[in-house]
């Protein structure tokens, strides 16, 4: 089947950065709650360095360099963690962690097994979000996408496909607009606090319009320059130039956010659980052994939050054992009390 529009759209916006690092994250969960994540990095060529991966590490993790199949680098990071707060101190921080997310493990004690209920909460990262998706796509069109594009669910039924039709489209609208709604929110911060204020907020918000389509390419490609010109072609120069120096450390942040973005989106991305005992069930597509699995999710998170969940559960043979015995006993003495009934008492 081809893929959709709106499939493609977002297929086109991961392509733009390629692929640079290959992450593969795998926590092992133990029977006493405790986990070792341990989180590996291979690049084609080339060294890895600190500046070129998604999150931190600090003294507490053992990180090991090795050498890959066909020349690739690969580095090895690992840690163990107390509980599943320990780990998601860690995972959620937003210092040096630009993909971030939440743990959360269940125990439950079931007299023949005891029950581990894991979930990992991948928060989304687009940093634009002021122009709600709802207000391009509906509910149905994006679950939709979500299933059958992300989840590799088929479609229910043919009417399902048409209604993704159109819905490319108005993603990259969406996306266009989130991105200039930011930027232009900044720049209204800078015109606000200019020393010397030439532009009248009524009047910048009365070219709005005009000045997302004269800067819209160039936001999209991330040249910030570009996009600032346009506005100075719509608004003077001098006038636009205050106010971005007005308030350099808004753009600042909102340069950090688009490289943070394309750093993310520059990566491949595989995470997996292996849960103490049997997996009885989970929402992972791909399950190896004791390992689920999930894979190129990044462009679901960027759209929303992904919740990767699986449950296990180790056998109490102890307790099967002893339920045997206890059967088998009082199966035992009830035969025994029946043939004592059946015994004729002997006539004196």
């Amino acid at each position: 089947m081809k893929p959709t529009r709106l499939c493609a759209s977002i297929l086109l916006l991961l392509s733009l950065f390629g692929g640079c690092l290959e992450i593969e994250t795998t926590t092992t969960v133990g029977t006493d709650g405790v986990m070792l994540r341990t989180v590996q990095f291979t690049a084609d060529s080339g060294s890895i360095t600190s500046q070129n991966l998604p999150m931190s590490f600090d003294s507490s993790w053992t990180l090991t360099t090795l050498k890959g199949e066909r020349g690739k680098t690969v580095v090895r990071a690992e840690r163990r963690f107390s509980s599943d707060e320990d780990l998601t101190r860690f995972a959620e921080r937003k210092e040096g962690n630009l993909l971030r997310s939440r743990i959360r493990l269940e125990k439950g004690f079931r007299w023949f097994y005891t029950q581990y209920q894991y979930t990992e909460t991948m928060l989304s990262f687009n940093p634009f979000t002021l122009v709600p998706i709802g207000d391009y796509l509906s509910p149905r069109e994006l679950d939709l996408y979500l299933r059958h594009e992300i989840e590799k669910q088929p479609f229910g039924e043919p009417a399902d496909s048409v209604a993704l039709a159109g819905a490319g489209g108005r993603f990259e609208e969406w996306k266009a607009k989130s991105m200039f709604e930011s930027y232009y929110r900044e720049f209204l911060k800078g015109a606000l606090r200019s020393p010397r204020p030439a532009l009248d907020s009524a009047r910048v918000a009365s070219m709005k319009a005009e000045l997302f389509k004269a800067s819209r390419r160039h936001l999209e490609a991330g040249s910030l320059e570009e996009a600032e010109r346009e506005f100075e072609h719509l608004l003077g120069r001098d006038p636009v130039r205050e106010a971005v120096a007005a308030n350099d450390s808004g753009f600042a942040a909102f340069r950090q956010a688009m490289r943070d973005q394309e750093r993310i989106l520059a990566n491949s991305y595989r995470s997996a659980v292996i849960m103490p005992g049997v997996i009885a069930e989970t929402n992972a597509p791909v399950i190896e052994g004791d390992r689920a699995v999930w894979s190129d999710y990044v462009s679901y998170c960027y759209v929303r939050e992904l919740q990767m969940t699986a449950e296990s559960r180790v056998m109490h043979w102890w307790a099967v054992v002893l339920t045997a015995v206890l059967l088998l006993g009082s199966t035992y003495l009830a035969i025994r009390r029946a043939a004592r009934r059946r015994i004729p008492t002997p006539i004196a």
